[in-house]
């Protein structure tokens, strides 16, 4: 027969102010971060924006460059602009990007030999 007016007194109140949960699956490895983060969330506090996929730190939303990345972008539109048989121009150009990109350029020169 069914209890109509269970004791509920001995059980635990909810860990979460918004409910329901739901269980999920995440790595082992980022399971107390990802749950610090939704304590935080569940407390109604501010949650620090992490950095982005190349490490500036700015929000995904954030339209603004990184300084050196717009000058890689200013010097390979530039070599867009360079007519063919320029000396080699457009080299110059990528290997000015390459290098605010911290990569040495190994580029070819003079009869395709590389320096």
């Amino acid at each position: 027969m069914a209890n109509y007016n269970p004791d509920t007194s001995g059980l635990k109140q909810p860990k979460w102010d918004h409910t329901p949960t739901v269980p999920i699956r995440v790595p082992a490895e980022f399971a107390p971060a990802l749950l610090a983060i939704a304590r935080q969330m569940d407390r109604g506090e501010a949650i620090e924006a992490a950095p982005n996929s190349n490490g500036n730190g700015r929000p995904q939303s954030d339209p603004t460059p990184d300084p050196i990345f717009q000058q890689v972008i200013d010097a390979l539109q530039s070599a867009f602009e360079v007519k063919a048989g320029n000396g080699g121009a457009i080299k110059d150009e990528i290997e000015k990007a390459l290098n605010l990109m911290g990569v040495e350029a190994n580029r070819p020169r003079r009869g395709g030999r590389r320096s």
